[in-house]
This record gives structure tokens, C-alpha cells and sequence, in this order.
């Protein structure tokens, strides 16, 4: 069963590859100076499936061959699979008059050209093409293949001395108009009016002989400009759009059917028609070729083409791209003339110097913030065993006692309105400061040692109890006084 299974895929997969539209060998690809590409063929089974308009017919009897649409009988000049164009020549239509017999506006001779494309892979561009009649006075239309109305225009002739600036705006003899979208038939007509004896003052001045009318490629109207003085008979380039357009299907439903999907290569898109039904296929960014047979879409070297991919630089080719870069020893943007740049040697030296001297630089700062640190802590260690040393503890105590000898209170004191416990330092500081230091001290101390002893004893105090330095005493004075207050307290039991 599992072998039977895959001879059924195999012959499943074969049957496709059959069935799949692809390139004939063999097949002519050129007439004269036009290269064919398939979806297009000359002959039979050398074009896309059933699409009237991608067969096409080589008269290699006329000097250049002449390719011509099979069917149709318009000559193709060229073909773009990128563009999804491809541009024939048109027959200008003509009307001329008798400008010399009394009977004014007399037709010489008329001939108008028509072109068909109904049921092809072609529509006139609505995009490049234009409907264009020159001449004056000329009235110029085209109508569709049911004879209804599409678009004209009507041209003039000024006189020179009182001529407009522009081109073909419809006063100078030349007049144009767009043309609309799925546009497949035109059948033009060429009027003439006001060539009558009583409107000749209006509009035969500067009046023409003939009058013509005709589809064109804009591009090359304009381009020829004032060159374009032609007579007689001639024929102008005509730009039409063309799609795969079987079952007016689009992208998203041909996808569906494999076999007849014409979108061939691994590199190719699918983008629904802009003009009418149907769809093209491109090449995806980066890769160029055909589209429409297996294998067509080919990497572009980007590096080889550096008028379309500019590179100043080093220019290395990659599937679908192109990396450009600026030469060793150098910066910049290399895709822009002059836009690398040489490394400035002495500015990186600079900045690496530059860096490390700051690093250099935080270091020693941290390291001198903790030296100081350290410097101080031992400072501060210092001053306590100098402090311990030299009788600071003793000082420390005896003031402290100096306090209770002049409050008769102990170390902590019932202070404010809520009696919290109190330093009795902070009691006598404040005290002192509000002037009332003399009613906290003992009353018997007070009697005894008078008021002058007291205020001594009481700026003693606060000087020691300074937060500034400079202000206060020195040990030895302190000790002096405060042995002096004692010795006065062993001469008075009382106190």
C-alpha cells in the first residue's frame, strides 16, 4: 500500500508539472530589434495559456521585421515584464479642408483610425497615455465600442500676438484629455466648426489645413514638443497595460489553482492589476529576470551596478541585497560621496587617555575620602584617651556635681508641661537663657554664696557647655573653678 501510495503522488506531481504553464524550448524570443518574453510567444505553445494578446506574429518579409499582435494586427515596438506594458503604434486620424473654395470648411479628405482590444490581455494606459488632437479649429472625440461617448476636446488658435503661456491648453492648437480606467476600444471622430465666413474673425485665426487626432504615450508627446510638426499620414506610440486577465481572477483565487498560477518563480510576487482585472507577477526586492518561468528571478549584483546601488566603499553582494561599508581605518556612510571618513588616531588616543586619567582620577578621590575618614576616626580616638588622660572623666563628673551643688536638684529634672524627665544641663541652659537661672538654684546655695559667685558659677556652666570651641574654657580654668566651689562648700557644711 505504502508504494502504491507513492507512485500515485508521483504521478500527481508529474501531471502538474505537465499541466503548469511554462516556457517552451525552443521558442523564438526575438523580432528584430523587439525581445520577446514569455508570458508572450511568437507561434503557437510558445505564450501563457488561453490569454488572447500574448501570442504574437513576426513578419520577417519587411525591412525591420514587423511583430504584430496575433489576431489584432498592432504593431509592438516593445515590452516590459516589469512594468506590465507594453507599446504599439497607433494610426494618427486626419481631416482636411478647403481653405481656398468659397464654400469654407469643405473636407478634403477624412480618415480615422480605430483600435480594438476587446477580449485580450490589454487595456490602454490610463496613466500614460493620453487622447490628443492638434490643429484649429478641431472639434476631437472617441467613443467605445458600443458607440457611446468617452472623452474629447477642442482646440483653437490664438493669435501669436495674444498667445497664452503653457502647451496644448486648447488655444493654441492642440488640446488633450485623460482617459478613463478598463479602457479596451477607441474609435475616434474629427469635427471641424466655425469655419463658416461670419465666425472666421473668432477662430480661423492662425487657422490649419488639416486636423488630427490620436491615443499617444504622453511621455513621448511632450518629449518631441515643438519638433512635432508632422503631415500626411503617421503613427504615434500608444502605451496599454496588460495582465493575466483569464477568469478575471485575482491574486488571492489564483493562488488556489496551482496549475494554472503563472507566477512561476520562487522569487516572484503576486499583485492584482491596477487597470481592470487580473493579475502581474513581479520580481521580488533585490532579484530581476521573469517572473512568470521557474528559475526566472535572478539575485541582482548589486555591486556590479553602482550607477543604480552607489558604494564608495567596500561593496560585498548578498542574496536579495548588497552590504556597503566604508575601507578599514575608516568611518562614515559609505553609500555617499565622501562619506567615509579616516579614524582620527590622536582624537581615539586622546580619548582613551583621557578616560583612564579620570578613572586614575576617582580613585585617588576615594581613596584620599577614605584616608580622611580613617584620619579623623583616629583623631577623634585621640582626643578621648587625651581627654580620659588628663582628667577629662574627673572634669566631666565634677561638672556634673557643679550642677547639683547650684540646683540642689539631681541629674534629671522634671521640666514642661507634661513633667517629662529632663537633662538638668538643658534645665540650667535654658534657664539662663530666659534669664531666670537664679530661681533653679539651691536657695540655702544661693544665700550663702551671693549673687556675684553665682553668675560666675553660672557662665562657668554655660561655657562648658558650649557647642563652639573657642568659647569654651580651658581645663585647667575649669578645674580651678569648680575646686574652688569646693573648697567654698567644705568652709560652709550648709551649703
Amino acid at each position: 500500500m505504502a508504494v502504491l501510495a507513492a507512485f500515485l503522488i508521483l504521478l500527481l506531481w508529474l501531471a502538474v508539472a505537465v499541466a503548469a504553464p511554462q516556457r517552451t524550448p525552443g521558442c523564438r524570443r526575438q523580432c528584430g530589434n523587439v525581445t520577446v518574453p514569455y508570458p508572450f510567444g511568437i507561434g503557437g505553445r510558445c505564450h501563457h495559456g488561453e490569454d488572447r494578446g500574448f501570442r504574437l506574429e513576426c513578419d520577417d518579409t519587411r525591412h525591420p521585421p514587423r511583430l504584430t499582435v496575433a489576431g489584432y494586427g498592432h504593431e509592438v515596438v516593445s515590452i516590459s515584464l516589469a512594468a506590465a506594458e507594453a507599446t504599439v503604434l497607433l494610426n494618427a486620424s486626419r481631416a482636411c479642408y478647403d481653405r481656398t473654395s468659397a464654400v469654407s470648411g469643405h473636407v478634403l479628405g477624412r480618415r480615422e483610425y480605430p483600435m480594438a482590444l476587446n477580449g485580450s490581455a490589454f487595456l490602454f494606459s490610463s496613466m500614460k497615455s493620453k487622447f490628443m488632437a492638434i490643429g484649429c479649429p478641431d472639434l476631437a472625440y472617441f467613443v467605445d465600442d458600443g458607440g457611446y461617448y468617452v472623452t474629447g476636446c477642442m482646440s483653437v488658435c490664438r493669435p501669436s500676438a495674444r498667445a497664452l503661456p503653457g502647451s496644448c491648453r486648447g488655444d493654441d492648437g492642440c488640446c488633450q484629455s485623460n482617459i478613463p480606467l478598463g479602457l479596451d476600444s477607441y474609435r475616434p471622430y474629427i469635427r471641424s466648426f466655425g469655419r463658416r465666413q461670419q465666425q472666421q474673425g473668432t477662430f480661423m485665426a492662425n487657422s490649419t489645413g488639416c486636423a488630427y487626432a490620436f491615443m499617444v504615450d504622453a511621455w513621448w508627446f511632450w518629449y518631441a514638443g515643438s519638433h512635432f510638426n508632422r503631415t500626411g499620414d503617421f503613427a504615434v506610440p500608444v502605451v496599454l497595460d496588460w495582465a493575466i486577465r483569464a477568469a478575471r481572477t485575482s491574486c488571492a483565487t489564483a493562488r488556489e489553482n496551482a496549475t494554472a498560477y503563472a507566477c512561476r518563480s520562487k522569487r516572484s510576487v503576486c499583485l492584482d492589476s491596477s487597470n481592470g482585472p487580473g493579475y502581474i507577477c513581479n520580481c521580488t526586492g533585490g532579484y530581476e529576470g521573469n517572473p512568470y518561468v521557474l528559475g526566472g528571478c535572478k539575485d541582482v549584483d548589486e555591486c556590479a551596478h553602482n550607477d543604480l546601488y552607489p558604494c564608495y566603499g567596500v561593496c560585498i553582494n548578498t542574496p536579495g541585497g548588497y552590504l556597503c561599508t566604508c575601507p578599514k581605518g575608516s568611518s562614515g556612510n559609505a553609500t555617499v560621496l565622501d562619506g567615509c571618513h579616516q579614524k582620527d588616531n590622536f582624537t581615539i588616543l586622546l580619548k582613551a587617555v583621557t578616560g583612564v586619567s579620570i578613572s586614575v582620577f576617582l580613585v585617588i578621590l576615594v581613596c584620599f575620602s577614605a584616608h580622611l575618614s580613617v584620619q579623623k576616626r583616629r583623631m577623634l580616638r585621640a582626643k578621648q584617651r587625651f581627654f580620659e588622660q588628663n582628667g577629662g572623666l574627673l572634669l566631666q563628673q565634677q561638672l556634673v556635681v557643679l550642677l547639683e551643688l547650684l540646683t540642689g536638684r539631681k541629674a534629671f529634672c522634671p521640666y514642661g508641661p507634661e513633667e517629662d524627665d529632663t537633662s538638668l544641663a538643658f534645665c540650667f541652659v535654658t534657664a539662663v537663657q530666659e534669664g531666670r537661672h537664679r530661681e533653679i538654684m539651691d536657695g540655702c546655695f544661693r544665700e550663702e554664696l551671693g549673687e556675684e559667685l553665682l553668675d560666675e558659677a553660672a557662665e562657668l556652666v554655660i561655657r562648658c557647655l558650649s557647642l563652639t570651641g573657642e568659647d569654651r574654657p580651658a581645663m585647667t580654668e575649669v578645674a580651678d573653678k569648680i575646686q574652688r566651689f569646693r573648697s567654698y562648700g567644705r568652709r560652709n557644711p550648709t551649703v
